[in-house]
């Protein structure tokens, strides 16, 4: 009865299937294109600081900064303009770019690592700009397509672990997450591979190729870093005068599954100077830096982790340096973390050596980044009340590891953090945080020759709002203060505060 009805409706469908599968097709072919074609990205950070102070001070980065009697006047403005992409070649490999136009770095003092200028005091109305590549690399499988061994080669980001190579944030008022993220940028390879869960990495790199605004843009500082003076315009303990900047790296990481209950890795970073010269005031031209860290699977809620590694002064890779020790040269830190979901806990211990230099990261107090010659616990704890309000405390108590100039023996620091943070919305929400760091210096380590007791305070108040979903806008206001008790600064007695305003977007 229905026989008519049921041929044209079967015709019907098969028209129906035939154009459906055309679509298809075509919409695959479009997906190829697509997937061949350049995505573009991008960020865009600008921000502005106002100090207000009636003598020149260090402030919370270290940077030595000028008198000035209005926090409405003087104003220093700096931005940061990135345009990125990355596409999709054939065989796999896949390439990636990164742009920079810029006058941060020059706010920065011409460079984004710490040495000698690295904290130049801005000066109003902003620095020069300038235009450089910061990436530009093509990451290429090795073997079939989807291979688990891989080579990088170009311009790329590249870091290790935090006590052999590992950049700090040496900003502590402006957030720009492209600098801040522990990476040094270098012209170079990395090959990288993964057998089951063992993990080699082998790179090589310079960083004396990488400039913007005339100058390099990242050459971490390595050598005879000492703790012989604590006041003039850079960070406590910084001795430039013993130390090299490196040119080139080159170095190994080897992660060895201990069967079911972590990872050990192993590490051997070489850092140096161009075409086999030497510096610093012992005439080195290497640092080679051996590390071996460790993290367990977590056991319940509790994280294990540690690190040890050792810097040694070399004139080249094969040469040690006469009549140079290396035995005061060690660090290690051991971590233990708790984590019951509202509250968490990290308790541990450092220990690093007068002369141990590497350019990684382990610990800032004050404004003095990575201490040296000091030993001893710290803790952390952070407590979320509810979604809206976070509380945060820590301590950190260090004296001097061994019989040093500088930082001795008999000569401890107590620092104290705690911090609040309240969401009043998913748009706005507001922070106050307290640092403060009591120093007991003994009479050799003090610049007056006796017994002293310094103390450095800085208390933030914050306010952060999401403009746009890929916008935020933050306003901050510091309070610093320095008390020079019993002159063990050199009567560096400071009062100031510091006010900074700054908007980042991502597209």
């Amino acid at each position: 009865e229905f026989k008519a009805e049921l041929a044209r409706l079967g015709t019907n469908l098969k028209a129906v299937n035939d154009r459906l599968d055309s679509l298809a097709t075509q919409v695959a072919a479009i997906n190829r294109r697509l997937d061949k074609q350049i995505q573009f990205g991008g960020a865009f950070f600008t921000g502005f600081r106002v100090d207000r102070s009636r003598n020149g001070f260090a402030d919370y980065s270290g940077a030595g900064r000028g008198p000035n009697n209005s926090l409405v006047g003087n104003v220093t403005s700096t931005s940061d303009f990135h345009l990125n992409g990355k596409a999709n070649l054939s065989g796999g490999v896949k390439a990636n770019f990164d742009i920079a136009f810029t006058n941060y770095l020059s706010y920065r003092g011409g460079t984004d690592a710490l040495s000698a200028d690295a904290f130049a005091t801005p000066n109003a109305g902003g620095r020069a700009n300038g235009t450089y590549v910061n990436e530009a690399n093509l990451v290429i499988p090795i073997g079939s397509v989807g291979s688990n061994t891989q080579l990088k080669i170009g311009r790329f980001r590249e870091q290790n672990t935090p006590l052999t190579f590992w950049k700090p944030d040496y900003d502590a008022y402006f957030n720009l997450p492209w600098y801040d993220d522990g990476t040094y940028i270098q012209d170079g390879f990395d090959i990288s591979s993964k057998f089951g869960s063992a993990t080699t990495k082998l790179f090589a790199g310079s960083f004396s190729s990488v400039t913007g605004n005339g100058t390099t843009v990242n050459r971490p500082n390595v050598g005879a870093v000492t703790n012989t003076d604590f006041r003039q315009g850079k960070p406590i303990g910084f001795d430039n005068n013993g130390a090299i900047s490196a040119n080139q790296v080159a170095g190994v990481h080897i992660g060895v599954p201990l069967l079911k209950y972590g990872e050990l890795g192993l590490s051997l970073v070489d850092f140096s100077q161009s075409g086999g010269s030497t510096g610093g005031n012992l005439g080195y031209g290497n640092v080679v830096v051996y590390g071996a860290n460790v993290k367990l699977n977590a056991i319940g809620r509790l994280n294990i982790s540690g690190e040890a590694s050792k810097s040694v002064l070399q004139n080249d890779l094969q040469n040690g340096v006469p009549n140079v020790s290396n035995d005061d040269n060690n660090a290690f830190t051991a971590n233990v973390g708790y984590n019951s979901g509202p509250i968490k806990t990290t308790v541990g211990y450092q220990y690093i050596d007068p002369k141990f230099s590497a350019p990684g990261y382990w610990n800032k107090i004050g404004n003095w980044y990575n201490p040296t010659n000091v030993a001893g616990p710290f803790a952390r704890i952070d407590y979320d009340f509810s979604k809206k309000i976070g509380l945060n405390v820590g301590a950190d108590f260090l004296e001097g590891a061994r019989n040093r100039p500088g930082f001795s023996k008999g000569t401890n620091i107590f620092r104290a953090l705690g911090g609040v943070k309240y969401h009043l919305s998913k748009q706005f929400d507001l922070s106050a945080d307290y640092e403060g760091v009591f120093y007991s210096l003994s009479a050799s380590s003090s610049v007056s020759g006796r017994r002293s007791k310094p103390i450095e305070q800085y208390l933030t108040f914050g306010a952060g709002m999401n403009l746009a979903g890929n916008t935020v806008l933050k306003l901050a206001y510091q309070i610093l203060t320095t008390t020079d008790a019993g002159g063990g600064f050199g009567g560096a007695n400071s009062n100031a505060s510091t006010l900074t305003t700054q908007v980042a977007v991502k597209f």
